[in-house]
């Protein structure tokens, strides 16, 4: 892998929170041709894991269900063979529940890494996402400041 493929992903990956919606004009197709067919999604703070190309297909729709006008803006990248990390700072609003936790309407702002690996093939194999749900509670109120 070198640093213009990870460039590429990220920028299908950016647009996640739209892919598979009414406005997705190839986002989730174009995201798809960066992971296997068996790729393993894993969201560590919220304990969910996606798996194959459905599984990611659910990931975004539960990305824009969280938030409707969630933004991804990338901080950092680095590329190490085929290990990837990124970091980004990720801005949004709480428009829908998220599992037991009804919407609060409340603006957040998260920072965020993943790290990933690629198959012998080239394609996203894994890929776990960091995020502080601390922050994130606090920020929507659900937890005191």
């Amino acid at each position: 892998m070198d640093a213009g493929w990870l460039s590429r992903y990220l920028a299908a990956w950016e647009l996640h929170p739209v892919a598979g919606s009414a406005s997705d004009e190839g986002a989730l197709e174009h995201l798809v041709q960066f992971m296997s067919p068996s790729v393993r999604y894993e969201d560590v703070p919220s304990d969910m894991v996606f798996t194959g190309h459905d599984g990611i297909a659910e990931m975004c729709a539960l990305a824009r269900q969280w938030s409707s006008d969630l933004e991804f803006r990338v901080l950092t990248q680095q590329t190490d063979g085929s290990m990837y990390a990124f970091e980004v700072e990720v801005t949004g609003t709480n428009t829908g529940d998220m599992g037991p936790l009804p919407a609060t309407g409340r603006p957040f702002v998260l920072q965020s890494v993943s790290v990933g690996r690629l198959s012998t093939d080239g394609l996203v194999e894994e890929q776990r996402d960091y995020w502080d749900l601390g922050s994130f509670l606090k920020q929507i109120g659900v937890l005191p400041a």
